[in-house]
């Protein structure tokens, strides 16, 4: 039943999608702001461990004890796991600019541990494109969907060089014949005796770009009629 008694419903529904969209880009945006806290985060523990390379062992007493104090004071969000894990996405995502505001945290875990750059772009690119949630990306990585792609790739690239090689099997064969027709009909000037295949036929034909065949199709259209 209908309760709204001022108000049109269409413009009820309006400011509805509104507050909702805007509870939701809200969640996205604490979403994307965790990435970026624990890109810092990274960044830091990167930095600190450039200071004392020279002490063995010296980045995992760092996580170690930094684990142990911020998971004291925030949690277990913190632990020496996510730490290493934030000082790896650094390690991968360097450049700030290279890190997408559509995709969360756990999206960004299971993107650190592929090596191969192109492959990490692709199910980047493919979770943003698809709106895939963090387990969706997980299930196609595992389903090695990247390996699928790219032979499906290579089976069009095959295609099309087999159509492209049978195409000029195909003319090769022809061209004595319709160097024939051409010759009957007048569609050709000075053209030698030895193979067309030598020069190009638009040479010889009464213009380029083609028009010896177009000729050839336009000459029989016309008499079919």
């Amino acid at each position: 039943m209908n309760i709204l008694k001022f108000v049109n419903i269409a413009s009820y529904n309006d400011i509805r999608n509104i507050i909702i969209n805007a509870r939701n880009n809200a969640i996205k945006s604490a979403g994307f702001q965790r990435v970026l806290m624990y890109w810092h985060i990274g960044e830091r523990i990167y930095v600190e461990e450039q200071t004392d390379k020279a002490r063995v062992n010296y980045g995992e007493y760092l996580i170690r004890d930094l684990s142990r104090e911020l998971e004291n004071e925030f949690g277990s969000s913190f632990s020496a796991r996510q730490l290493e894990r934030a000082r790896k996405f650094y390690g991968t995502y360097s450049n700030i600019n290279d890190v997408r505001p559509q995709l969360n945290w756990f999206q960004y875990w299971l993107l650190t541990d592929i090596d191969n750059s192109l492959e990490r772009i692709y199910y980047a690119n493919e979770a943003i494109n698809q709106s895939w949630t963090g387990r969706e990306l997980e299930r196609q990585i595992k389903s090695q969907l990247f390996e699928r792609f790219l032979d499906e790739l290579r089976v069009e690239q095959y295609d099309a060089e087999e159509a492209e090689a049978k195409k000029k099997k195909i003319l090769k064969r022809v061209s004595a014949a319709l160097l024939a027709v051409l010759r009957y009909f007048g569609l050709v000037k000075n053209v030698p005796d030895k193979s067309p295949n030598t020069k190009p036929m638009d040479e010889y034909m009464c213009g380029g770009n083609g028009a010896w065949f177009n000729s050839v199709v336009v000459f029989f259209g016309d008499n079919n009629g």
